[in-house]
């Protein structure tokens, strides 16, 4: 809220009584300009959402439903062979390439689902990526390569292996310089828990002319 409208609510709690048209004035002038946010806001979200359908759906619809056209556009670029007979091979490097693109895409959305259901704790849990192996070998055995469901799943396995691999491999580079971390750590907290246990027993100990009530100085009689 502005300035202006917080001033024109303060006037108008103080000066309802006295004059109402004052109040009124300023409460439509705040409805105006929410009414003009609100219409402002409503068309920017459908210019973005337009532009974003004029830009993706072409994509989208080239990479669902013509996957064979795309593959071998790719088989003339990189010399391949993704389509043999009008249908698409599924062990081809390209085609593995664009599933494996894919199943990031179902990986994602399937977390997003059990996101929302289950809470924020979703990523530790085991079976998101065989249940978006499973949802996207059962779509692409339909859908895409009409072969066996066991067949699209076992290459739905495989590339879920290899997104494992890459999600852990920040973690796999990283774990002997987090041993080297751990380790030196644990050895600064035990030199650390000697030398405290070293001054407390140096300080039981103490002097042993302290220890026998001795203070060190010659008794005035002697």
């Amino acid at each position: 809220m502005s300035t202006a409208d917080e001033l024109c609510d303060r006037r108008w709690s103080v000066r309802s009584e006295r004059s109402g048209v004052r109040g009124a004035a300023c409460g439509g002038r705040r409805a105006r300009r929410l009414s003009i946010r609100f219409g402002a806001k409503l068309y920017y979200a459908l210019a973005i959402f337009v532009l974003l359908i004029m830009a993706v759906l072409p994509a989208l619809h080239i990479l669902f439903f013509q996957q064979a056209m795309l593959l071998t556009g790719v088989d003339a670029i990189f010399q391949t062979a993704s389509v043999k007979d009008g249908h698409i091979d599924p062990n081809a490097p390209a085609t593995l390439v664009l599933s494996l693109l894919l199943m990031v895409a179902c990986t994602i959305f399937v977390w997003r689902i059990l996101k929302r259901g289950i809470g924020p704790n979703v990523g530790d849990l085991f079976y998101l990526n065989m249940l978006a192996a499973f949802t996207f070998a059962y779509l692409d055995s339909r859908l895409r390569t009409y072969e066996p469901f066991t067949e699209a799943m076992q290459r739905a396995i495989g590339l879920q292996t290899v997104i494992l691999f890459v999600c852990f491999l920040p973690r796999i580079i990283a774990s002997p310089f987090m041993l080297w971390a751990n380790g030196r750590l644990a050895y600064l907290k035990w030199k650390l828990k000697r030398t405290e246990k070293a001054r407390s027993t140096r300080r039981g100990d103490g002097d042993p002319r302290q220890g026998n009530g001795d203070s060190g100085q010659v008794p005035p009689g002697s």
